[in-house]
C-alpha cells in the first residue's frame, strides 16, 4: 500500500529506506560494465545506498560498487533489460536510467507524473509499454492507470478505474496484483483505515475487477472473504507469477508488515489462464501451514514457488520487525499445498527482492545474523544449498538482486 507506505515512511516502510542519498564504495576490481550481469542493491550501515555490479555467480565474483544516481533514489525502481525506471512522488518525475560506460546510473529520459504513487505495474504482452496503477495522493481511496511508452518516454493514455467506492471509513486504496490477457484487463485490490496516526489496518475482504482494457468503464467485481491484501507494492517485492500455461498465482499478505489484519492467514489463490475470476476452490493457506505471515512469492517452475515468512515470536513489534533476524525461506508445492523450509541462514529486513531464478538455480542474497551478507544458490532438484560469495562488512542491508544483461 504505497499510501500508507508515504504517510507513516517514518514509522514502518521508511525505518529501511529513508535517508538514501549518495554513496561511493571503493571499486574491489575495474570491469566493463558491459561484462556486468547482475546488480545488488545495498543500504550501508552510515544510512547510504548504492548498487554492487558483478559478473557471476561463484567465489570468483569480481563487484564494483556504483553510487546512487541521485539524492532521491531508492530500491522501489522497475528494471526492464539494462532500463531502470523510477517514480519521485515528491517531484513528480517519472526517470528513466541506464549505467553508462563509466559503470554510473545516469537519468536518460523524464515525464512529468503528479499527485500519485504507484502501488502496482505490468508490462504489456512483454514490450516497451509500461502499465501504472497508481492512487491519487489527495484522495486516497481513487486509482488511475497510466500508460507509457518507456523509449522515448511518453504518457499515451490516462484513465480513472473506476472501481466501487469503498465502504464505511476504509477509504485508502491499494492496488497489489494485475494482469492482462488480451482486452481483458483484471487487477486486485483491498481497503485500509488509519486507526491512529501511526497505525492502520485493512478491511477483512479482497476485490478482483475485470475491465475491458480498450475502454475502461465500471468493472464486473469478484469479492473474497478467505483473505485480505492480495499482494503488495511490486516495485518493492514481487507478489504474483505465472505458471507455464499461463495460469496467474499471486499471494496474500495481511500480517503486520502489509495488510495489518493478522487474524486473517496468508494464503496463495490462483487465476485459471483465460479465466476472468479467482478459482474459490483453490487456497493454500500458508498461516495455518507454518503459523506466520508471509510476504513475497517467486515462481521457480514446475509448480513450484518461493515464499519469504516472518517468524512472529522473534520481534516484539514493528518497531523491530526490519532488524531481527527471523525470515525464512519455503519452496511451496503449487499443486500439493506443501512447504519444505530452505536450508540457509535467517533473514532480515521486512521486504525484500532478493531472489533470482536462473537456468534451474535459484540464487538468494541474505543478511544474516553473523554480519555475513553474502548470496546463496539452491537447486530445487535436489534441496542443495551452497555459500557463494560474501560481499562489503560495511553493508546493512541487500534490497534487491537483479539480472541486469
Amino acid at each position: 500500500m504505497k499510501i500508507i507506505n508515504c504517510a507513516i515512511k517514518g514509522i514502518c516502510f521508511g525505518l529501511i529506506t529513508v535517508l538514501f542519498v549518495s554513496c561511493y564504495k571503493p571499486t574491489e576490481k575495474t570491469i566493463s560494465i558491459q561484462d556486468k550481469e547482475y546488480a545488488l542493491y545495498l543500504l550501508y550501515k552510515d544510512r547510504s545506498a548504492g548498487f554492487a555490479l558483478f559478473d557471476k555467480f561463484n567465489e570468483e565474483s569480481v563487484f564494483t560498487y556504483v553510487k546512487n544516481p541521485s539524492q532521491g533514489f531508492n530500491r522501489e525502481y522497475i528494471k526492464k533489460e539494462r532500463s531502470f525506471y523510477q517514480h519521485n512522488y515528491r517531484n513528480g518525475f517519472f526517470v528513466h536510467y541506464e549505467f553508462n560506460e563509466d559503470g554510473q546510473l545516469a537519468g536518460k529520459d523524464s515525464i512529468s507524473l503528479k499527485n500519485l504513487s504507484i502501488d502496482n505495474f505490468l508490462w504489456k504482452n512483454k514490450s516497451d509499454t509500461l502499465i501504472l496503477f497508481t492512487v491519487d495522493l489527495h484522495n486516497n481511496g481513487v486509482g488511475h492507470m497510466h500508460i507509457l511508452k518507456t523509449k522515448p518516454l511518453q504518457l499515451i493514455r490516462k484513465e480513472i478505474l473506476p472501481l466501487p467506492k469503498p465502504q464505511n471509513d476504509y477509504n485508502i486504496l491499494s492496488i497489489g496484483v494485475s494482469d492482462l490477457e488480451g482486452d481483458n484487463l483484471w487487477i486486485g485490490y483491498s481497503y485500509s483505515k488509519f486507526t491512529s496516526s501511526t497505525d492502520y489496518t485493512t478491511a477483512n475482504k479482497m476485490y478482483y475487477a475485470n475491465f475491458n482494457f480498450t475502454a475502461i468503464k465500471e468493472p464486473v467485481v469478484q469479492e473474497d472473504l478467505r483473505s485480505t491484501y492480495p499482494g503488495g507494492v511490486n516495485t518493492v517485492q514481487t507478489y504474483q507469477a505465472k505458471n507455464e500455461k499461463g495460469d496467474l498465482y499471486f499471494m496474500s499478505c495481511p500480517g503486520i508488515a502489509l495488510g495489518n489484519t493478522t487474524q486473517l492467514p496468508t494464503a496463495i489463490f490462483r487465476k485459471l489462464a483465460k479465466s476472468n475470476k479467482v478459482d474459490t476452490n483453490y487456497m493454500i493457506n500458508i498461516s495455518d501451514k507454518i503459523g506466520n505471515h508471509a510476504y513475497g512469492f517467486w515462481y521457480i517452475g514446475e509448480q513450484k514457488a518461493i515464499i519469504r515468512a516472518e517468524q512472529k515470536e522473534k520481534y516484539k513489534d514493528f518497531a523491530e520487525h526490519h532488524l531481527v533476524f527471523q525470515f525464512e525461506y519455503y519452496v511451496v508445492d503449487l499443486l500439493t499445498g506443501d512447504l519444505e523450509k530452505i536450508n540457509i541462514p535467517a533473514d532480515k529486513g521486512t521486504r525484500k527482492e532478493t531472489v533470482l531464478i536462473e537456468d534451474n538455480i535459484v540464487y538468494l542474497a541474505i543478511d544474516s545474523q553473523d554480519e555475513n551478507h553474502s548470496l546463496w544458490s539452491f537447486d530445487p532438484n535436489t534441496g542443495e544449498t551452497k555459500h557463494i560469495h560474501s560481499l562489503d562488512p560495511d553493508i546493512d542491508f541487500i534490497l534487491r538482486l537483479d539480472k541486469i544483461n
